[in-house]
C-alpha cells in the first residue's frame, strides 16, 4: 500500500482517528475492509483519507477479524469483548489513543469518500461539546462524527451497564448535531457520509470512481 506524502500544515491538531473495522458485513456478503477501490482496499483508502488530517490513526477489528495489510504507523486493536457493537469500538480506540490525541474522528471503514474538509468542519463544530455529529433529515451519523476524551467514562459506564445502544450513548453527552445545510458548505453532496452496505452500492461507487470490479470483490485470504 502506498500513502500519499506526509502533508503536516493539513493536520488538525490535537486530532487522532478511529477507523471502526467491526461488523458482520452481512448485507454486502463479503468484508467490507478488503473490497478493492482500486490499488487499494477500501479499509487502506479511509485509513488514507483521514491520515492526511489526523494522527495517530487507529484501526479497531473485531477479534480473529483479518485486515488488509496497513501503513506501520496505524496501531491495530481489537474489541476486548465481542459483540459489543460500535461502543466497544470508540472506547477501545480511545484507549489506543492514550494521551496522544484529546479528539478523535470517528469513522466506520466502509465510507471510502470521506472528504478532510468535512473532518475539518465537524472539529471546528466540536468546541465546547463532547461530540459533533452530522445529522441529515433528523437521522444522526455518529460513525462519521468527532468526539472528545470527556466521552470516555460515559462509555465505560454504559458498557459496563450492558447499554450498548449507540442513540442512547448521544442522549449521555453533550452533543452538537450538524445539519445538512452547514455540512453541504464543505461537501456539497454529502458523500463522506456515504456508507456502502450492498454489492450494488459497492458496483456504483467503484463506477463513479473509475475502477475496475473484481470478480471475488476482493474477499479476505483464508
Amino acid at each position: 500500500m502506498t500513502f500519499a506524502p506526509e502533508t503536516p500544515r493539513n493536520r488538525i491538531p490535537n486530532t487522532a482517528g478511529i477507523v471502526l473495522c467491526g461488523g458482520q458485513s452481512n448485507r454486502m456478503g463479503m468484508p467490507k475492509a478488503w473490497l478493492p477501490c482500486g490499488s487499494e482496499t477500501m479499509l487502506q483508502r479511509v485509513v488514507r483519507l483521514i491520515s492526511d488530517v489526523c494522527s495517530p490513526i487507529v484501526a479497531v477489528s473485531s477479534e480473529g477479524q483479518s485486515l488488509p495489510p496497513l501503513d506501520p504507523q496505524v496501531v491495530v486493536v481489537h474489541d476486548r469483548t465481542p459483540d459489543q457493537g460500535p461502543l466497544e469500538g470508540l472506547a477501545v480506540g480511545f484507549n489506543a489513543i492514550g494521551h496522544s490525541a484529546k479528539i478523535a474522528m470517528v469513522v466506520a471503514c466502509d465510507v471510502p469518500l470521506l472528504r478532510t474538509t468535512l473532518v475539518q468542519h465537524l472539529v471546528h463544530c466540536l468546541t465546547g461539546y463532547d461530540a459533533a455529529v452530522p445529522l441529515i433529515d433528523g437521522r444522526p451519523h455518529p460513525l462519521v462524527a468527532v468526539y472528545h476524551e470527556r466521552v470516555r467514562e460515559t462509555l465505560a459506564r454504559q458498557l459496563h451497564s450492558g447499554q450498548l445502544s449507540m442513540r442512547d450513548f448521544l442522549g449521555e453527552i453533550n452533543v452538537r448535531y450538524v445539519e445538512g445545510d452547514a455540512l453541504k458548505t464543505v461537501d456539497p453532496s454529502l458523500e463522506s457520509l456515504r456508507n456502502i452496505n450492498r454489492p450494488e452500492e459497492y458496483r456504483a461507487l467503484v463506477r463513479q470512481l473509475g475502477f475496475d470490479i473484481p470478480g471475488e470483490f476482493g474477499r479476505a485470504p483464508d
